[in-house]
């Protein structure tokens, strides 16, 4: 049994740096960019330089994926393992290296532009990296001694922190790449994507799936042999990604269409309550609905797998059910918990919250629109990042809000202690 310290006084609030950066990345360079760049290819039929999908990609990514989670870590680490309080200079060093990495590395792809850019890049990759090298001892320590049981929280953080430096690592090659010619200044993205959403942000969903997301979703824990196959499907599908980001053959779809079918199958999500309470907050809609594109994204990327269907269309329409429908869904979804319960406070405009969600949903569903291959369709699933633009920018509000009128937090609560230890 995992020990949760008690604390006379207030916990301090080390995690708001890297979540509300994370937050304003996804609302700015990550959802506004995104919408405009879609609106311009599908509606107006304007081609967008590469370097504005790339800025949008790794803000996404980087910004509002790695700094939201590694900031809400630096709270839930040290419950979910019994240690110690991060230490405010440690937790302030990995602030300045995670967020400055950010800008530097978006400001890189800015080009003429921004003069003299070239060199931002590379040196915000190299702040990148270091930031999660740090984070992934910081998580080791905690997840190393808890693997001896048969709980798999410890398995799922490690592993998601772990694709998270593969993909740091794969960022920090390829911006010292596009310095130079020759076989380095071709190494692709899209690994660098996957080993990100997948890997990084898809295990360690999963794993606080075993804990706030259970919960949420009014589920009974699940056995170890279940816990033991939702891991593997995670990892399966992570390095299936991966292995399609390289070259996108038949085995590396299967692994990642079927292994995420196995991920959300082992949880069993449809075995939960599936009414809502009376005055009931909206997150656990979130998550079921997230859970919901997570299938529709393993059933099209196995269409896609068996070579009958137009390549493009279905990769770009899985990898937004992926990302937008399952990804953001849920962590939105649990972040209109966490982030109120870590502040002591309750969540500014739930209603706004939940039309923000619903805007998010929707403008995954309407992306779909795109595997039909009319030019009426095709302009109306370019509203899709407006939709989910909006959405975002609500939740964020709230969120955002939420933060700047939290109260302490008593200490009888510990920001709901019992959900995030094991029972």
């Amino acid at each position: 049994m995992i020990v949760i310290q008690r604390r006379t006084e207030p916990p301090a609030k080390l995690w708001r740096p890297l979540v509300v950066a994370g937050l304003l990345s996804t609302l700015t360079v990550g959802a506004l960019s995104g919408a405009i760049d879609l609106w311009s290819q599908q509606v107006h039929l304007t081609p967008v330089p590469i370097d504005h999908h790339r800025g949008h990609g790794l803000a996404q990514v980087f910004g509002f994926l790695l700094l939201f989670t590694m900031g809400l870590s630096l709270h839930l680490v040290p419950r979910f393992f019994g240690l110690a309080e991060v230490a405010r200079g440690w937790a302030r060093a990995q602030a300045w290296l995670g967020i400055s990495g950010l800008v530097l590395v978006v400001a890189g792809r800015l080009g003429a532009l921004l003069p003299g850019s070239w060199w931002m890049g590379p040196l915000g990759a190299l702040a990148l990296w270091v930031g999660v090298t740090r984070w992934l001892g910081l998580v080791a320590r905690g997840a190393l001694p808890a693997m001896a049981g048969g709980d798999r929280l410890g398995f799922f953080l490690l592993a998601g922190t772990g694709w998270w430096w593969l993909a740091a690592s794969w960022l920090l090659v390829w911006s010292l790449g596009q310095l130079v010619t020759g076989p380095l200044a071709a190494l692709p993205l899209e690994p660098l994507y996957a080993a990100g959403l997948v890997g990084g942000a898809g295990s360690w969903i999963g794993g606080v799936m075993l804990r706030a997301g259970l919960c949420v979703l009014r589920l009974e824990r699940p056995s170890p042999a279940r816990q033991r196959a939702s891991f593997l499907g995670w990892q399966l599908a992570a390095a299936g990604a991966v292995a399609a980001g390289v070259d996108a053959s038949t085995p590396a779809l299967a692994a990642l269409g079927g292994g995420l079918l196995v991920a959300v199958g082992a949880l069993r999500p449809w075995r939960g309550a599936l009414g809502s309470l009376p005055g009931e907050p909206p997150q656990r809609r979130m998550v079921q609905a997230g859970l919901a594109f997570l299938g529709v994204s393993a059933a099209l990327t196995l269409w896609r797998a068996s070579g009958v269907a137009p390549a493009a269309l279905v990769a770009d329409a899985a990898r937004h059910s992926l990302s937008l429908g399952f990804v953001s869904l849920t962590l939105f979804g649990f972040a209109g918990r966490m982030v109120p319960g870590f502040g002591g406070s309750a969540l500014v405009q739930p209603r706004l919250y939940a039309l923000g969600a619903l805007f998010v949903g929707a403008g995954a569903a309407v992306r779909l629109l795109e595997l039909w291959p009319s030019r009426a369709l095709l302009a109306l699933s370019g509203t899709s990042g407006v939709l989910a633009g909006l959405g975002v920018a609500a939740m964020t509000g709230c969120l955002l809000a939420t933060l700047a009128a939290g109260a302490p937090v008593p200490a009888r609560t510990m920001s709901g202690a019992a959900s995030l230890s094991r029972p």
